[in-house]
């Protein structure tokens, strides 16, 4: 994986960012699954 090429501290940093925007890429799936759906 890309990840164990960089800095701890970096990776640290991506993670919290993933977990933080998880969310939102959760909410956006939904909204595209429920345009698919309702078609």
């Amino acid at each position: 994986m890309l990840t164990k090429s960089l800095p701890l501290s970096t990776q640290t940093n991506l993670f919290h960012a993933e977990l933080y925007n998880a969310p939102l890429q959760i909410e956006l799936m939904f909204k595209e699954i429920r345009k698919l759906l309702d078609k």
